[in-house]
Protein backbone atom coordinates (compact mmCIF):
# COMPACT_ATOMS: atom_id res chain seq x y z
CA UNK A 1 0.00 0.00 0.00
CA UNK A 2 1.46 3.54 -0.98
CA UNK A 3 1.93 6.36 1.61
CA UNK A 4 1.69 9.87 0.99
CA UNK A 5 2.14 13.23 2.78
CA UNK A 6 -0.03 15.54 1.92
CA UNK A 7 0.62 18.45 4.43
CA UNK A 8 3.13 20.34 6.86
CA UNK A 9 3.96 23.12 8.52
CA UNK A 10 6.85 24.74 10.44
CA UNK A 11 5.34 26.60 13.38
CA UNK A 12 8.11 28.93 14.62
CA UNK A 13 10.71 28.05 12.60
CA UNK A 14 12.91 30.81 14.25
CA UNK A 15 15.28 28.12 14.49
CA UNK A 16 16.22 30.02 17.42
CA UNK A 17 16.17 33.81 16.33
CA UNK A 18 14.28 36.00 18.59
CA UNK A 19 13.20 39.54 18.08
CA UNK A 20 15.52 41.93 20.24
CA UNK A 21 13.93 43.33 23.40
CA UNK A 22 15.83 44.26 26.79
CA UNK A 23 18.23 41.88 27.02
CA UNK A 24 17.65 38.77 24.54
CA UNK A 25 17.82 35.30 25.64
CA UNK A 26 19.11 32.10 23.22
CA UNK A 27 16.29 30.64 22.19
CA UNK A 28 16.13 26.75 21.44
CA UNK A 29 16.41 25.40 18.39
CA UNK A 30 13.57 22.99 18.43
CA UNK A 31 10.13 23.75 16.22
CA UNK A 32 7.08 21.78 15.77
CA UNK A 33 6.78 19.99 12.88
CA UNK A 34 3.21 18.88 11.23
CA UNK A 35 2.07 16.63 8.52
CA UNK A 36 -1.04 14.51 7.23
CA UNK A 37 -0.79 10.66 6.73
CA UNK A 38 -2.57 9.04 4.40
CA UNK A 39 -2.63 5.17 3.05
CA UNK A 40 -3.82 3.68 -0.37
CA UNK A 41 -6.04 7.24 -0.15
CA UNK A 42 -7.24 6.78 3.05
CA UNK A 43 -6.15 8.92 6.58
CA UNK A 44 -3.98 7.14 9.02
CA UNK A 45 -5.34 6.28 11.82
CA UNK A 46 -3.35 4.77 15.25
CA UNK A 47 0.55 4.67 16.30
CA UNK A 48 3.49 4.93 13.98
CA UNK A 49 7.25 5.72 14.01
CA UNK A 50 8.59 8.30 11.79
CA UNK A 51 12.40 8.88 11.17
CA UNK A 52 13.35 12.57 9.92
CA UNK A 53 16.46 13.34 8.02
CA UNK A 54 17.78 16.87 6.73
CA UNK A 55 19.48 17.48 3.48
CA UNK A 56 20.70 20.10 1.14
CA UNK A 57 18.82 19.20 -1.78
CA UNK A 58 15.39 18.37 -3.14
CA UNK A 59 16.89 14.95 -4.04
CA UNK A 60 20.67 13.86 -4.05
CA UNK A 61 22.40 16.28 -2.15
CA UNK A 62 24.37 15.69 1.18
CA UNK A 63 22.51 15.05 4.62
CA UNK A 64 22.78 17.52 7.22
CA UNK A 65 23.03 16.41 10.94
CA UNK A 66 21.74 12.98 12.17
CA UNK A 67 18.63 11.36 11.58
CA UNK A 68 16.07 11.99 14.12
CA UNK A 69 13.68 9.01 14.67
CA UNK A 70 9.91 9.64 17.05
CA UNK A 71 8.34 6.90 18.47
CA UNK A 72 5.44 6.33 19.17
CA UNK A 73 3.20 8.86 17.27
CA UNK A 74 -0.52 9.27 17.31
CA UNK A 75 -2.02 9.60 14.06
CA UNK A 76 -5.51 10.98 14.41
CA UNK A 77 -7.51 11.30 10.75
CA UNK A 78 -4.05 11.46 9.25
CA UNK A 79 -2.94 14.32 11.39
CA UNK A 80 0.31 14.05 13.25
CA UNK A 81 2.64 16.85 15.14
CA UNK A 82 6.02 16.23 16.33
CA UNK A 83 8.90 18.33 17.84
CA UNK A 84 12.30 18.02 15.97
CA UNK A 85 15.41 19.73 17.12
CA UNK A 86 18.49 19.45 14.27
CA UNK A 87 20.60 21.83 16.21
CA UNK A 88 21.71 25.40 15.66
CA UNK A 89 23.96 24.06 13.10
CA UNK A 90 22.06 23.09 10.82
CA UNK A 91 20.69 25.65 9.71
CA UNK A 92 23.28 28.74 8.37
CA UNK A 93 20.56 30.92 6.03
CA UNK A 94 20.65 28.36 3.22
CA UNK A 95 17.82 26.12 1.65
CA UNK A 96 16.90 22.84 3.78
CA UNK A 97 14.74 19.49 2.55
CA UNK A 98 13.05 17.54 4.76
CA UNK A 99 13.15 13.98 4.35
CA UNK A 100 10.31 12.08 6.31
CA UNK A 101 10.24 7.91 6.98
CA UNK A 102 6.97 5.45 8.34
CA UNK A 103 5.81 2.83 9.45
CA UNK A 104 2.92 1.80 10.98
CA UNK A 105 1.79 0.04 13.15
CA UNK A 106 4.40 1.15 15.87
CA UNK A 107 7.30 -1.65 15.41
CA UNK A 108 5.96 -3.66 12.57
CA UNK A 109 8.49 -4.09 9.81
CA UNK A 110 10.98 -1.62 7.75
CA UNK A 111 10.47 2.19 7.65
CA UNK A 112 9.19 3.40 4.37
CA UNK A 113 10.93 6.16 2.88
CA UNK A 114 8.17 9.69 1.64
CA UNK A 115 8.68 11.17 -1.45
CA UNK A 116 9.32 14.04 -2.45
CA UNK A 117 11.36 15.78 0.43
CA UNK A 118 9.40 18.65 2.03
CA UNK A 119 11.23 22.46 1.81
CA UNK A 120 11.87 24.21 5.25
CA UNK A 121 12.19 27.74 4.81
CA UNK A 122 13.08 30.51 7.66
CA UNK A 123 10.47 32.86 9.18
CA UNK A 124 10.85 36.33 6.64
CA UNK A 125 10.77 39.17 9.39
CA UNK A 126 13.27 40.58 11.63
CA UNK A 127 15.33 38.13 14.16
CA UNK A 128 18.34 37.77 16.03
CA UNK A 129 21.29 35.00 15.22
CA UNK A 130 21.37 32.78 18.30
CA UNK A 131 24.67 33.04 18.72
CA UNK A 132 24.77 36.58 18.74
CA UNK A 133 25.98 37.74 22.57
CA UNK A 134 23.89 39.85 25.18
CA UNK A 135 24.13 43.68 23.78
CA UNK A 136 26.38 45.46 26.04
CA UNK A 137 23.68 47.85 27.67
CA UNK A 138 21.92 45.06 28.91
CA UNK A 139 22.29 43.07 32.28
CA UNK A 140 21.84 39.52 32.11
CA UNK A 141 19.18 36.96 34.02
CA UNK A 142 20.90 35.89 37.84
CA UNK A 143 24.09 38.92 37.54
CA UNK A 144 23.07 40.06 40.86
CA UNK A 145 25.22 37.96 43.55
CA UNK A 146 25.11 38.12 47.11
CA UNK A 147 28.30 40.63 47.21
CA UNK A 148 26.37 42.97 45.11
CA UNK A 149 23.69 43.56 47.94
CA UNK A 150 23.87 45.64 50.81
CA UNK A 151 23.18 44.77 53.99
CA UNK A 152 19.27 45.09 54.70
CA UNK A 153 18.44 45.62 50.83
CA UNK A 154 16.43 42.62 50.83
CA UNK A 155 13.39 43.66 52.45
CA UNK A 156 10.23 41.27 53.29
CA UNK A 157 8.44 42.07 50.25
CA UNK A 158 11.39 41.17 48.17
CA UNK A 159 11.32 37.60 49.48
CA UNK A 160 9.06 35.76 46.93
CA UNK A 161 6.44 33.53 49.81
CA UNK A 162 7.25 30.40 48.10
CA UNK A 163 10.59 30.34 48.87
CA UNK A 164 11.30 26.54 49.82
CA UNK A 165 12.32 26.06 53.89
CA UNK A 166 14.70 24.13 53.06
CA UNK A 167 16.88 27.01 51.66
CA UNK A 168 16.61 29.10 54.93
CA UNK A 169 19.68 28.80 56.30
CA UNK A 170 19.91 27.68 59.97
CA UNK A 171 16.33 27.15 60.41
CA UNK A 172 15.79 23.89 61.76
CA UNK A 173 14.71 20.67 60.36
CA UNK A 174 11.05 20.37 60.96
CA UNK A 175 8.83 22.66 62.47
CA UNK A 176 6.09 21.08 64.96
CA UNK A 177 2.12 21.88 63.42
CA UNK A 178 -0.05 24.54 65.08
CA UNK A 179 -3.20 26.48 64.03
CA UNK A 180 -6.32 24.65 63.50
CA UNK A 181 -6.43 20.77 63.22
CA UNK A 182 -7.81 18.87 60.42
CA UNK A 183 -8.53 15.55 58.77
CA UNK A 184 -9.82 13.09 61.48
CA UNK A 185 -8.82 15.45 64.45
CA UNK A 186 -10.63 18.02 65.29
CA UNK A 187 -9.13 21.19 67.81
CA UNK A 188 -6.32 23.17 67.36
CA UNK A 189 -2.72 22.23 67.58
CA UNK A 190 -0.66 21.39 69.75
CA UNK A 191 -3.84 19.11 71.60
CA UNK A 192 -6.20 18.06 68.86
CA UNK A 193 -8.53 15.31 69.12
CA UNK A 194 -10.01 13.09 67.03
CA UNK A 195 -13.05 14.05 65.17
CA UNK A 196 -16.64 12.38 65.77
CA UNK A 197 -17.12 9.34 63.71
CA UNK A 198 -13.60 9.61 61.75
CA UNK A 199 -12.22 5.89 62.90
CA UNK A 200 -13.58 3.69 59.87
CA UNK A 201 -11.92 -0.02 59.46
CA UNK A 202 -9.31 1.30 58.08
CA UNK A 203 -8.01 2.93 60.99
CA UNK A 204 -8.83 0.11 63.27
CA UNK A 205 -5.94 -2.87 63.56
CA UNK A 206 -7.05 -6.49 63.22
CA UNK A 207 -7.72 -8.21 66.73
CA UNK A 208 -7.92 -5.05 68.37
CA UNK A 209 -11.98 -4.69 69.07
CA UNK A 210 -11.91 -7.10 72.02
CA UNK A 211 -15.04 -8.39 73.83
CA UNK A 212 -14.51 -5.29 76.36
CA UNK A 213 -15.17 -2.69 73.24
CA UNK A 214 -18.26 -3.84 71.96
CA UNK A 215 -21.19 -1.76 73.87
CA UNK A 216 -24.05 -4.52 75.30
CA UNK A 217 -26.70 -1.34 76.00
CA UNK A 218 -29.96 -3.21 74.93
CA UNK A 219 -28.71 -6.83 74.99
CA UNK A 220 -31.01 -9.57 76.46
CA UNK A 221 -29.64 -12.79 77.94
CA UNK A 222 -28.68 -15.08 75.12
CA UNK A 223 -29.15 -12.61 72.13
CA UNK A 224 -26.00 -12.25 69.61
CA UNK A 225 -24.60 -9.43 67.31
CA UNK A 226 -27.53 -10.30 64.36
CA UNK A 227 -27.83 -8.45 60.82
CA UNK A 228 -31.71 -7.94 61.06
CA UNK A 229 -31.74 -7.35 56.90
CA UNK A 230 -31.20 -3.60 57.10
CA UNK A 231 -28.70 -2.89 60.05
CA UNK A 232 -26.55 -5.08 62.72
CA UNK A 233 -28.15 -5.27 66.04
CA UNK A 234 -28.69 -7.35 68.95
CA UNK A 235 -31.31 -10.29 68.61
CA UNK A 236 -32.49 -14.13 69.12
CA UNK A 237 -30.19 -16.57 66.68
CA UNK A 238 -32.92 -18.68 65.07
CA UNK A 239 -32.69 -22.22 64.99
CA UNK A 240 -32.64 -22.40 60.95
CA UNK A 241 -29.93 -23.74 59.11
CA UNK A 242 -28.02 -21.97 56.71
CA UNK A 243 -28.14 -24.38 53.20
CA UNK A 244 -25.74 -25.65 51.55
CA UNK A 245 -25.07 -26.94 55.38
CA UNK A 246 -22.55 -29.83 55.89
CA UNK A 247 -20.53 -31.01 59.44
CA UNK A 248 -19.82 -34.29 61.22
CA UNK A 249 -19.28 -35.62 64.26
CA UNK A 250 -18.19 -38.62 66.09
CA UNK A 251 -20.50 -39.65 68.94
CA UNK A 252 -22.32 -42.75 69.72
CA UNK A 253 -25.51 -41.01 69.62
CA UNK A 254 -27.54 -39.52 67.10
CA UNK A 255 -25.66 -36.85 65.37
CA UNK A 256 -28.52 -35.04 64.59
CA UNK A 257 -31.92 -35.13 66.03
CA UNK A 258 -35.64 -33.63 65.40
CA UNK A 259 -38.94 -34.34 67.16
CA UNK A 260 -41.98 -33.49 66.00
CA UNK A 261 -45.15 -33.27 68.69
CA UNK A 262 -47.41 -32.36 66.05
CA UNK A 263 -49.22 -34.13 63.21
CA UNK A 264 -46.71 -32.83 60.16
CA UNK A 265 -43.37 -35.05 59.18
CA UNK A 266 -40.83 -35.38 61.51
CA UNK A 267 -38.20 -34.99 58.86
CA UNK A 268 -39.39 -33.98 54.97
CA UNK A 269 -36.85 -33.58 51.97
CA UNK A 270 -37.97 -32.29 48.52
CA UNK A 271 -35.57 -32.86 45.70
CA UNK A 272 -37.70 -30.67 42.76
CA UNK A 273 -35.26 -30.67 39.79
CA UNK A 274 -37.73 -32.26 36.87
CA UNK A 275 -34.87 -34.09 35.20
CA UNK A 276 -31.65 -35.72 36.57
CA UNK A 277 -31.28 -38.37 39.45
CA UNK A 278 -31.85 -36.18 42.15
CA UNK A 279 -32.63 -37.85 45.22
CA UNK A 280 -35.59 -36.35 48.67
CA UNK A 281 -33.73 -38.45 50.96
CA UNK A 282 -30.27 -40.12 51.06
CA UNK A 283 -28.96 -42.43 53.82
CA UNK A 284 -26.29 -43.97 53.53
CA UNK A 285 -23.93 -46.47 56.07
CA UNK A 286 -20.35 -47.56 55.83
CA UNK A 287 -20.56 -50.92 58.44
CA UNK A 288 -21.90 -54.34 56.77
CA UNK A 289 -23.83 -54.13 59.77
CA UNK A 290 -25.65 -51.17 59.22
CA UNK A 291 -28.98 -49.31 57.60
CA UNK A 292 -28.69 -46.80 54.98
CA UNK A 293 -32.40 -45.04 55.87
CA UNK A 294 -34.48 -47.02 58.92
CA UNK A 295 -38.03 -46.28 59.70
CA UNK A 296 -39.98 -46.99 62.68
CA UNK A 297 -43.31 -46.48 62.77
CA UNK A 298 -46.78 -47.94 64.85
CA UNK A 299 -48.02 -47.83 61.66
CA UNK A 300 -45.93 -47.80 58.28
CA UNK A 301 -42.21 -48.17 59.12
CA UNK A 302 -41.22 -47.02 55.86
CA UNK A 303 -43.06 -46.33 52.84
CA UNK A 304 -42.71 -45.31 49.42
CA UNK A 305 -44.65 -43.96 46.43
CA UNK A 306 -44.32 -43.49 43.14
CA UNK A 307 -46.87 -40.81 41.74
CA UNK A 308 -45.79 -40.83 38.22
CA UNK A 309 -48.41 -41.60 35.49
CA UNK A 310 -46.08 -43.51 32.99
CA UNK A 311 -42.64 -44.88 32.71
CA UNK A 312 -40.63 -47.44 34.81
CA UNK A 313 -41.18 -46.07 38.39
CA UNK A 314 -41.01 -47.93 41.81
CA UNK A 315 -42.63 -46.66 45.52
CA UNK A 316 -40.01 -48.65 46.50
CA UNK A 317 -36.63 -49.30 45.06
CA UNK A 318 -33.58 -51.78 46.70
CA UNK A 319 -30.30 -52.89 44.82
CA UNK A 320 -27.99 -55.55 46.39
CA UNK A 321 -24.35 -56.15 44.65
CA UNK A 322 -23.06 -58.81 46.93
CA UNK A 323 -23.09 -62.12 45.20
CA UNK A 324 -23.98 -63.70 48.37
CA UNK A 325 -26.54 -66.23 48.64
CA UNK A 326 -29.63 -64.85 49.92
CA UNK A 327 -28.50 -61.23 49.60
CA UNK A 328 -31.42 -59.05 48.42
CA UNK A 329 -32.49 -55.67 47.19
CA UNK A 330 -35.30 -55.68 49.00
CA UNK A 331 -35.83 -57.50 51.89
CA UNK A 332 -39.03 -57.69 54.75
CA UNK A 333 -39.76 -59.81 57.74
CA UNK A 334 -42.09 -60.29 60.44
CA UNK A 335 -41.02 -61.07 63.67
CA UNK A 336 -44.29 -61.67 65.47
CA UNK A 337 -44.36 -65.31 66.86
CA UNK A 338 -48.41 -65.78 66.08
CA UNK A 339 -50.66 -64.52 63.73
CA UNK A 340 -50.56 -64.49 59.90
CA UNK A 341 -47.58 -62.22 59.71
CA UNK A 342 -46.30 -61.52 56.27
CA UNK A 343 -42.76 -60.32 55.81
CA UNK A 344 -43.35 -58.96 51.94
CA UNK A 345 -46.95 -57.61 50.89
CA UNK A 346 -47.20 -56.62 47.48
CA UNK A 347 -50.72 -55.04 46.50
CA UNK A 348 -52.04 -53.88 42.90
CA UNK A 349 -55.74 -52.49 44.37
CA UNK A 350 -56.91 -50.83 41.07
CA UNK A 351 -55.28 -52.13 37.49
CA UNK A 352 -57.31 -55.20 36.01
CA UNK A 353 -53.63 -56.29 34.89
CA UNK A 354 -51.81 -55.21 37.63
CA UNK A 355 -49.45 -57.58 39.97
CA UNK A 356 -48.88 -57.18 43.39
CA UNK A 357 -45.19 -58.78 43.45
CA UNK A 358 -43.46 -59.74 40.37
CA UNK A 359 -40.00 -61.38 40.42
CA UNK A 360 -37.59 -61.06 37.55
CA UNK A 361 -34.37 -63.13 37.27
CA UNK A 362 -32.23 -62.14 34.28
CA UNK A 363 -30.06 -65.07 34.50
CA UNK A 364 -32.01 -67.45 36.75
CA UNK A 365 -34.74 -68.00 38.61
CA UNK A 366 -37.63 -65.02 38.45
CA UNK A 367 -38.54 -65.44 42.18
CA UNK A 368 -37.49 -67.89 45.14
CA UNK A 369 -39.64 -68.70 48.05
CA UNK A 370 -38.80 -70.47 51.04
CA UNK A 371 -40.19 -71.95 54.08
CA UNK A 372 -38.47 -73.68 57.00
CA UNK A 373 -41.44 -75.17 59.22
CA UNK A 374 -41.69 -78.63 59.31
CA UNK A 375 -45.23 -78.50 58.34
CA UNK A 376 -44.87 -74.92 56.60
CA UNK A 377 -45.72 -74.15 53.03
CA UNK A 378 -45.43 -71.30 50.53
CA UNK A 379 -48.71 -70.12 49.09
CA UNK A 380 -49.89 -68.59 46.35
CA UNK A 381 -53.97 -67.61 47.14
CA UNK A 382 -56.60 -65.88 44.78
CA UNK A 383 -59.63 -65.06 46.18
CA UNK A 384 -61.35 -63.86 43.39
CA UNK A 385 -64.92 -65.99 43.21
CA UNK A 386 -65.23 -64.91 39.91
CA UNK A 387 -63.15 -65.06 36.36
CA UNK A 388 -61.86 -67.47 34.07
CA UNK A 389 -58.66 -67.05 34.52
CA UNK A 390 -58.07 -66.13 38.66
CA UNK A 391 -54.82 -68.60 39.27
CA UNK A 392 -53.47 -68.71 42.70
CA UNK A 393 -49.90 -69.53 41.02
CA UNK A 394 -49.21 -68.53 37.42
CA UNK A 395 -46.20 -68.84 35.69
CA UNK A 396 -44.89 -68.19 32.41
CA UNK A 397 -41.67 -67.97 29.94
CA UNK A 398 -40.57 -66.85 26.58
CA UNK A 399 -38.08 -69.13 26.19
CA UNK A 400 -37.96 -71.57 23.30
CA UNK A 401 -35.55 -74.36 25.05
CA UNK A 402 -36.17 -78.30 26.03
CA UNK A 403 -37.24 -78.16 29.20
CA UNK A 404 -38.44 -74.58 29.56
CA UNK A 405 -41.33 -74.22 32.16
CA UNK A 406 -43.76 -71.28 33.07
CA UNK A 407 -44.04 -73.48 36.62
CA UNK A 408 -41.57 -75.70 37.92
CA UNK A 409 -41.64 -77.31 40.92
CA UNK A 410 -38.19 -79.62 42.37
CA UNK A 411 -38.54 -82.25 45.53
CA UNK A 412 -35.11 -82.37 46.79
CA UNK A 413 -35.14 -85.14 49.38
CA UNK A 414 -33.78 -88.64 49.15
CA UNK A 415 -36.38 -90.33 50.51
CA UNK A 416 -40.12 -90.52 51.07
CA UNK A 417 -42.49 -89.43 48.79
CA UNK A 418 -42.10 -86.23 47.99
CA UNK A 419 -44.12 -84.14 45.28
CA UNK A 420 -42.60 -81.68 42.93
CA UNK A 421 -45.96 -79.94 42.07
CA UNK A 422 -49.05 -80.76 43.57
CA UNK A 423 -52.34 -79.56 42.56
CA UNK A 424 -55.69 -79.77 44.93
CA UNK A 425 -58.63 -78.27 44.42
CA UNK A 426 -60.22 -79.57 48.20
CA UNK A 427 -63.76 -77.91 48.11
CA UNK A 428 -65.35 -77.68 44.93
CA UNK A 429 -67.47 -80.55 43.33
CA UNK A 430 -66.03 -79.79 40.19
CA UNK A 431 -62.89 -78.83 40.94
CA UNK A 432 -59.25 -79.80 39.10
CA UNK A 433 -56.28 -80.55 41.07
CA UNK A 434 -53.71 -79.71 38.20
CA UNK A 435 -54.40 -78.84 34.54
CA UNK A 436 -52.07 -78.76 31.95
CA UNK A 437 -52.56 -77.38 28.08
CA UNK A 438 -50.23 -77.18 25.41
CA UNK A 439 -49.47 -76.19 21.53
CA UNK A 440 -48.47 -79.76 20.98
CA UNK A 441 -48.19 -81.63 24.32
CA UNK A 442 -51.03 -80.56 27.51
CA UNK A 443 -49.09 -82.57 30.04
CA UNK A 444 -45.85 -84.80 29.93
CA UNK A 445 -44.73 -86.84 32.00
CA UNK A 446 -41.62 -88.75 32.71
CA UNK A 447 -39.97 -91.57 34.73
CA UNK A 448 -36.39 -92.07 35.80
CA UNK A 449 -36.20 -95.64 33.90
CA UNK A 450 -38.28 -98.90 33.20
CA UNK A 451 -38.91 -99.74 36.49
CA UNK A 452 -39.99 -96.16 37.53
CA UNK A 453 -43.62 -94.86 36.65
CA UNK A 454 -44.23 -91.69 34.44
CA UNK A 455 -47.97 -91.16 35.66
CA UNK A 456 -49.36 -92.71 38.47
CA UNK A 457 -53.15 -92.74 39.68
CA UNK A 458 -54.74 -92.75 42.77
CA UNK A 459 -58.34 -93.08 43.50
CA UNK A 460 -60.67 -91.91 40.34
CA UNK A 461 -60.89 -93.22 36.92
CA UNK A 462 -59.16 -91.34 33.78
CA UNK A 463 -62.45 -89.19 32.03
CA UNK A 464 -61.83 -87.18 28.84
CA UNK A 465 -63.99 -83.98 28.81
CA UNK A 466 -66.14 -83.90 26.01
CA UNK A 467 -65.86 -87.71 24.83
CA UNK A 468 -69.32 -89.09 23.62
CA UNK A 469 -70.45 -90.14 20.24
CA UNK A 470 -68.82 -89.44 17.16
CA UNK A 471 -66.96 -86.38 18.89
CA UNK A 472 -63.78 -85.39 17.91
CA UNK A 473 -61.73 -86.42 21.04
CA UNK A 474 -58.75 -88.91 21.79
CA UNK A 475 -62.10 -91.39 23.28
CA UNK A 476 -65.10 -91.14 21.47
CA UNK A 477 -68.12 -93.77 20.47
CA UNK A 478 -68.41 -95.11 16.88
CA UNK A 479 -71.39 -96.41 15.46
CA UNK A 480 -71.70 -98.55 12.79
CA UNK A 481 -74.26 -97.50 9.91
CA UNK A 482 -74.72 -97.65 5.88
CA UNK A 483 -72.92 -94.38 5.42
CA UNK A 484 -69.18 -95.94 6.94
CA UNK A 485 -69.43 -99.87 6.16
CA UNK A 486 -66.54 -100.86 3.62
CA UNK A 487 -64.38 -103.43 2.83
CA UNK A 488 -64.90 -107.05 1.90
CA UNK A 489 -68.39 -108.46 2.71
CA UNK A 490 -68.95 -104.52 3.86
CA UNK A 491 -67.93 -106.43 6.99
CA UNK A 492 -65.52 -103.17 8.03
CA UNK A 493 -66.87 -99.70 9.43
CA UNK A 494 -64.09 -97.38 8.67
CA UNK A 495 -63.39 -94.56 11.71
CA UNK A 496 -63.67 -90.25 11.25
CA UNK A 497 -62.17 -88.85 13.68
CA UNK A 498 -58.74 -86.14 13.53
CA UNK A 499 -57.04 -87.91 16.29
CA UNK A 500 -57.21 -91.27 13.78
CA UNK A 501 -57.35 -89.70 10.68
CA UNK A 502 -54.24 -90.00 8.80
CA UNK A 503 -52.03 -91.45 11.44
CA UNK A 504 -51.30 -95.26 10.55
CA UNK A 505 -48.81 -95.17 13.74
CA UNK A 506 -51.85 -94.52 16.50
CA UNK A 507 -52.57 -97.04 18.81
CA UNK A 508 -55.95 -97.89 19.08
CA UNK A 509 -58.04 -99.45 22.09
CA UNK A 510 -61.55 -100.72 21.11
CA UNK A 511 -64.34 -102.44 22.71
CA UNK A 512 -67.78 -103.52 21.66
CA UNK A 513 -71.05 -101.79 23.30
CA UNK A 514 -73.61 -103.91 24.38
CA UNK A 515 -73.42 -106.54 21.94
CA UNK A 516 -70.95 -109.38 21.81
CA UNK A 517 -68.63 -108.98 18.30
CA UNK A 518 -67.02 -112.41 17.14
CA UNK A 519 -63.37 -111.80 15.77
CA UNK A 520 -63.08 -107.95 16.54
CA UNK A 521 -60.08 -106.64 14.82
CA UNK A 522 -58.90 -103.29 13.93
CA UNK A 523 -57.00 -102.75 10.39
CA UNK A 524 -55.56 -98.99 9.23
CA UNK A 525 -56.12 -98.25 4.58
CA UNK A 526 -57.58 -101.62 4.51
CA UNK A 527 -58.33 -102.82 0.45
CA UNK A 528 -62.34 -101.11 0.00
CA UNK A 529 -61.80 -99.00 3.06
CA UNK A 530 -60.63 -94.73 2.46
CA UNK A 531 -56.94 -94.76 2.25
CA UNK A 532 -55.72 -92.95 5.38
CA UNK A 533 -59.04 -94.25 7.93
CA UNK A 534 -58.70 -96.94 10.67
CA UNK A 535 -61.69 -99.69 10.35
CA UNK A 536 -62.85 -102.06 12.49
CA UNK A 537 -63.75 -105.41 11.28
CA UNK A 538 -67.25 -106.34 13.17
CA UNK A 539 -68.23 -109.50 10.95
CA UNK A 540 -71.74 -108.72 11.45
CA UNK A 541 -74.50 -109.37 8.64
CA UNK A 542 -76.75 -106.72 9.53
CA UNK A 543 -76.23 -103.11 10.76
CA UNK A 544 -79.08 -102.02 10.98
CA UNK A 545 -79.40 -101.97 14.60
CA UNK A 546 -76.10 -99.76 14.41
CA UNK A 547 -73.79 -101.87 17.04
CA UNK A 548 -71.87 -99.03 18.60
CA UNK A 549 -67.93 -99.29 20.12
CA UNK A 550 -65.70 -97.77 22.47
CA UNK A 551 -62.34 -95.96 20.78
CA UNK A 552 -59.28 -94.55 22.54
CA UNK A 553 -56.71 -93.24 20.07
CA UNK A 554 -53.10 -93.09 21.54
CA UNK A 555 -50.92 -91.09 19.31
CA UNK A 556 -46.93 -92.18 19.91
Amino acid sequence: MAWRLLTRSAAALALGLSVLAGQAGALGTAFTYQGQLEQSGTPTNGTCDFQFSLFDALSGGNQVGATLTVTPVSVTDGLFTVQLDFGGSAFDGNNRWLQIAVRCPTGSGNYTTLAPRQPLTAAPYALYAPSAGAAADLSCSGCVSTADLATGAVTDQKVASGIAYSKLTGAPTSLPPNGPAGGSLSGTYPNPTLAANSVGAGQIQNGAVTLAKIDSTGAASGQAILWNGSNVAWGNPTTALTLPFAGSTSVNMPAFSITQNGFGSGVQAWATATSGASTGVYGQSDSPDGVGVSGLSAGDGVRGESNSLTGLHYGVFGRSVSNTFAAAGVRGEATASSGQVIGVEGVANNSPVGAGVVGRGMKNVGGYFENSANNGAVYAVNHSQTGNAAYGVYGETHSNELNAAGVRGSALSGSGQVIGVEGVATNSSLGTGVVGRGGATGGYFEGSGPSSSALALGQGAIKVLGAGLGTATPVFIHTINQNNICGPDNHFSFLDNPYANGHPDAILIVTPRKFRADGLGVWYAIGGCPNDRWAVYHGLDNVSLEPQFNVMVINP
